[in-house]
């Protein structure tokens, strides 16, 4: 388990989020390599910290990001889970628990079901996964709505840091929908719009990705990205600059379109990252994980309260980080989007 020291977050005591040295500048313009984690905490310090209920959390790796999110003042969390169990993974890690309140159930299902009540009764304000199951939790926050749900459709987004690359990316959607239509795809293109907004970046460009940069009326998603980027134009889609079909490289680099004589108004400087299907997106998010060792923190908006789903692979840092993702769209109220960066 890769472990961070928050002290250097709090160092005027646990909750503290005025650490010196955290980078000001939009996301965009961060160094030669985005420090994902500093970058989301400090944008925290916008707005008060929300309250987050940590569902069966019984394993070390989220139990440390919850505390560790915790202390670094990201959320007020609640663990929500069985008390004993709980003592006994923190004991068995060396972990303290600090001052975090635990809601005892026994089991998972009740966990999930006393996390859906916190919803329901507003006692929370994003839920994060412990060590249970995405789809179950999903399951419970979509259900609980005691309201009409958002008119867009709730979607997934990565906030990617890559290696040597110098801007942070955003990737859509790798994990919620996985055969989204053209409808989708628009509320799903809104959603990172909005997200990138807050984070700084203030008309992001969107490259909706394909295999090929042309229309083919035998890949449906060539067509579904033409009409985005039409949509994009005339500012269906939030502000924007989309483009596409768009393979990777011509997205991310102006070469690859002047090799291949594209004109593309992002010239290979997309901010967000639109792919296809769930399967595209997740192959594509572990490739730059995996094989070109970014950090990925990551998101459910539009549900009735966001959702931090973490890997089960995931490091503390990584926990740490999408915590402070759900913790600026809890926040985003507080920072209009029209005062994003």
């Amino acid at each position: 388990m890769r472990g961070i020291d928050t002290r250097a977050w709090a160092p005027d005591g646990a909750g503290s989020r005025h650490a010196p040295g955290f980078p000001t500048a939009p996301f965009a313009e961060v160094g030669t390599r985005p420090d994902l984690v500093a970058t989301l905490v400090r944008r925290c310090d916008r707005h008060p910290a929300p309250r987050a209920g940590v569902v069966f959390p019984v394993d070390a790796p989220s139990l440390a990001g919850a505390l560790q999110a915790h202390r670094a003042g990201v959320v007020r969390a609640r663990l929500i889970g069985p008390r004993d169990r709980i003592h006994e993974v923190a004991a068995g890690a060396h972990l303290s628990l600090y001052d975090l309140e635990v809601t005892d159930v026994p089991d998972e299902p009740s966990a999930l079901a006393a996390a859906a009540d916190a919803v329901r009764d507003g006692r929370v304000d994003l839920l994060v996964k412990g060590s249970g199951h995405s789809r179950s939790l999903l399951h419970a926050v979509l259900e609980c709505a005691t309201e009409p749900r958002s008119a867009r459709r709730a979607s997934h987004v990565f906030v990617v840091a890559v290696p040597r690359w110098p801007r942070l990316l955003l990737v859509t959607d790798a994990v919620v929908n996985t055969f989204p239509d053209l409808c989708d795809k628009a509320d799903i293109v809104r959603n990172a719009v909005d997200l990138a907004r807050l984070l700084g970046v203030e008309r992001p460009k969107v490259a909706v990705l394909g295999a090929v940069e042309d229309v083919e009326t035998s890949m449906p998603s060539t067509i579904h990205a033409a009409t985005l980027a039409q949509m994009g134009r005339r500012g269906q889609l939030g502000p924007a600059m989309v483009d596409g079909p768009l393979a990777l490289d011509d997205a991310l680099d102006a070469r690859a379109l002047a090799a291949k004589g594209i004109a593309s108004p992002l010239g290979g400087q997309a901010d967000v990252l639109v792919v296809p299907t769930i399967e595209a997106g997740n192959i594509l998010y572990k490739a730059l994980v995996v094989l070109g060792g970014a950090v990925a923190a990551g998101v459910v908006v539009q549900t009735p309260v966001p959702v931090v789903l973490a890997s089960r692979s995931d490091s503390v840092e990584t926990r740490v980080a999408s915590a402070a993702l759900g913790s600026i769209w809890v926040g985003r109220a507080a920072v209009p989007l029209r005062a994003a960066g």
